[in-house]
């Protein structure tokens, strides 16, 4: 685990309530090399901090999902008006630092979210792939004008739609064999 004086109070947020417009609410507990992507998400950010929360709205199938499963993971309800507008309600909830990751990207280790927090000098620094925003962010700070793209040179496996999870997915057979 990263422990750092001014990172003791790490959160590690996971975005799952969207509605679901491009794959479907269900997006989060999808299988995705071999495990349900929530589910591995979850063990990923259990190895930058013990407080992992999953924000979601309160008819989300990932609700009724984390509740039957009972994982040492808090839930956080948000009012749902958005991405943008959910992470700001988590982040007045629950204070800096905090890192903000989405439930439809696969990660196999936590390199990436390690390499954001160390690399991060400002109040708010988001993981960029070629100028374009990965969906992970870190806040230490509220000043939304103080804020930095962290550049990545591999773009991590996301899945906004179903073409780009058979993508995942063939990505995930070509790495087991």
């Amino acid at each position: 685990m990263i422990y750092t004086k001014n990172l003791q109070d790490l959160k590690v947020v996971i975005m799952s309530g969207g509605k679901g417009s491009r794959f479907n609410q269900d997006k989060p507990l999808a299988n995705v090399c071999d495990s349900k992507n929530l589910i591995n998400l979850i063990t990923i950010s259990k190895h930058l901090t013990n407080r992992v929360y999953v924000a979601t709205t309160y008819s989300h199938p990932v609700t009724r999902f984390l509740k039957a499963l009972n994982p040492d993971v808090q839930l956080i309800y948000t009012r749902g008006e958005g991405y943008e507008k959910d992470i700001l309600e988590v982040v007045n909830i629950l204070k800096v630092p905090i890192l903000i990751l989405p439930a439809d990207i696969y990660l196999n280790s936590e390199i990436l979210l390690q390499y954001l927090i160390l690399s991060c000098t400002s109040d708010i620094c988001n993981l960029v792939f070629n100028d374009n925003y990965v969906g992970i962010s870190f806040w230490k700070g509220y000043n939304y004008s103080n804020y930095e793209n962290i550049g990545i040179k591999i773009y991590p496996l996301t899945f906004n739609n179903f073409e780009e999870y058979i993508k995942v997915a063939e990505t995930c057979k070509k790495q087991i064999s």
